[in-house]
């Protein structure tokens, strides 16, 4: 049951007010599983807590989202944000929300787990109709399990490596000369027939949670990672091609993108957005493409973040020989439809 913005007792759900803000900018400061903890490895120890209290804000001013906290007897001890995904529902025709993160206070582990159902029950009922996308850290056992009590299944298992450019004397030497960087809006405009072998194989990638989902069609899948391939060489969420050619042809690429959000709290660190590479690779070519984006600055940036899925074993073999690499973080994406069903 969610309260309205009425009166509300400790430890209720309500909706959030206007002036819940500060409160929950509290609580995201104490919640402890910010999505971006690994940044202390690399010499940013604040940048995870900052960087989750600036999202939750963001969130907050979705006139589009339903909001819900939790309260204690002195500071909210729980908060959720649930809001729509226009660009996924207008591809798969049907609404897709985001849930998250899901701030839940330090405490014992049974009151995590029972505030954490409590707000994802009343994060479901707030959807008429749809499927819900949650992401959950892979140590927040509460919430993961609080989660999979009220329906939500994993779809996905998530890791997370990043490249040091301060680390890149450790890797060994590769021969990349098949391999070149492309600045989208920079250098030239490449042939659009170049890449005709990688826009076929992009229907590979089946290891992530929409395919997994039971309820969603593959071809609406498949068409999906089409469609971002084709945006990200418009430069829509991508600074710079990595590039592996054969014969006058890409036969692989890796789409990456100065993460700016970051900025204000001084990272210098670009994101993976996603790799093809055609189906069939020719005899004899190698994993250059790795080698040359863990030795040169290909956005500018000292580190550089893949996610992939645990599943993707060619994407984790190709990413484990780059010895600047460290495996950072694992979390779990999962999918619960608003209906209850899974078929």
């Amino acid at each position: 049951m969610i309260v309205g913005s009425g009166g509300f007792r400790s430890g209720e759900v309500r909706l959030s007010l206007p002036d819940d803000v500060p409160r929950v900018r509290a609580l995201a400061g104490a919640s402890p599983f910010p999505a971006l903890r690994y940044l202390a490895l690399f010499g940013y120890p604040d940048a995870a807590i900052q960087e989750q209290r600036d999202r939750v804000q963001m969130l907050l001013s979705r006139d589009d989202g339903v909001h819900l906290v939790i309260d204690g007897e002195d500071a909210a001890t729980a908060q959720v944000s649930i809001v729509p995904v226009d660009d996924l529902s207008d591809h798969f025709g049907m609404p897709f929300h985001d849930v998250g993160p899901v701030l839940n206070a330090p405490g014992p582990s049974a009151e995590r787990l029972a505030r954490a159902r409590l707000i994802l029950s009343a994060a479901i009922d707030s959807i008429a109709d749809g499927v819900l996308v949650l992401r959950v850290e892979g140590d927040d056992r509460a919430t993961l399990l609080a989660a999979e009590a009220v329906g939500f299944r994993v779809m996905e298992t998530t890791l997370t490596f990043v490249n040091d450019l301060a680390r890149s004397d450790r890797n060994l030497d590769t021969d990349a000369a098949d391999v070149t960087l492309h600045r989208l809006g920079v250098d030239p405009p490449l042939p659009h027939d170049v890449f005709d072998q990688v826009r076929v194989g992009a229907g590979q990638l089946t290891e992530d949670h929409y395919h997994a989902d039971p309820r969603l069609a593959d071809w609406l899948c498949d068409d999906l990672y089409r469609r971002l391939f084709d945006r990200g060489l418009q430069g829509v969420g991508s600074d710079a091609l990595v590039l592996r050619w054969h014969q006058g042809i890409v036969i692989g690429l890796g789409l990456w993108r100065h993460w700016d959000h970051l900025e204000p709290y001084g990272v210098s660190i670009a994101g993976s957005g996603f790799g093809f590479r055609a189906q069939q690779l020719p005899s004899g070519t190698g994993s250059g493409l790795t080698a040359f984006v863990c030795n040169n600055q290909v956005t500018g940036n000292r580190l550089l973040e893949w996610s992939t899925q645990a599943t993707n074993l060619p994407m984790v073999n190709m990413i484990n020989t780059q010895r600047s690499i460290r495996l950072c973080r694992t979390s779990y994406v999962l999918h619960r439809w608003s209906d209850g069903r899974w078929t």
